[in-house]
């Protein structure tokens, strides 16, 4: 493989490494859950959608080096031993010809998707609906972290933060209103809604990511005191209308 050639797999490999970014607070969610770790692999195949079992502690071990990737072990070159997945690094030629600034968003509309529904296959009955609320949280709060500023204790500040947050993400949402302590996001293009549509039960990480987006945002208030509810997720051609509720009733239990 040219340096060129080996340059565009590279690319397609910091984009897979930034899915895995992205998707780190779920993981951990998931391996509080489930004990099961999944990360999307690092190969640098458009078309790859393979997903590898790994700690956490061994994938931050890889991800402390810039250029070294997580690769299931079919996808490597040569004979690779018993082990079900490999680290390769980039040559230096290579990392040279990777741009400073890569996207994800482009590389992961499926890839997401992939390893998502794979998590969700893992999960029990008895655990489920906890560990994928527990989920979204940990990714809304994860992208806050990355796209939000500093907490505001204005509701209307805090949530336009938030949709600006989510705009930079590559997504379209508008605050349409905010009366008393009910909130009304609308978004067209809501980042988990590929998700949702192929797996109606994702909706719960969906809700726990706003959850954990407004927790991020919003000065002063815990997730506990939220709540969320989605409406026109599945209805094609309609925005995903996203409902919440500042702080819960007394006596509210959380999800």
């Amino acid at each position: 493989m040219d340096v060129e050639a080996a340059g565009e797999r590279g690319v397609r490999q910091v984009q897979a490494r930034a899915l895995n970014e992205k998707m780190f607070g779920v993981n951990i969610a998931f391996w509080d859950a489930t004990g099961v770790f999944l990360v999307a692999c690092e190969c640098g195949d458009a078309e790859c959608t393979q997903s590898v079992g790994i700690t956490p502690q061994e994938y931050e071990a890889v991800r402390r080096r810039p250029l070294a990737f997580v690769v299931d072990r079919r996808h490597a070159p040569g004979d690779q031993g018993e082990s079900h997945y490999v680290i390769v690094e980039l040559p230096a030629p290579v990392a040279q010809k990777i741009a400073v600034e890569t996207s994800a968003l482009e590389f992961s509309s499926h890839h997401f998707r992939a390893l998502v529904s794979q998590l969700l296959d893992v999960l029990s009955a008895n655990d489920r609906e906890q560990a994928l609320h527990q989920a979204g949280e940990r990714l809304g709060r994860h992208l806050g972290t990355r796209a939000c500023h500093l907490p505001d204790a204005d509701p209307v500040r805090a949530l336009e933060q938030i949709c600006a947050a989510v705009r930079q993400l590559g997504f379209h949402a508008s605050l349409e209103d905010v009366v008393g302590d009910t909130a009304v996001i609308r978004t067209p293009t809501c980042p988990l809604r590929p998700l949702v549509s192929e797996r109606p039960e994702a909706a719960t990480i969906d809700r726990g990511m706003w959850i954990g987006l407004v927790e991020q945002a919003l000065d002063g208030v815990s997730a506990r005191e939220l709540s969320c509810e989605t409406h026109g997720c599945l209805v094609r051609g309609e925005p995903c209308v996203v409902t919440l509720q500042l702080a819960r009733a007394s006596g509210s239990q959380s999800p």
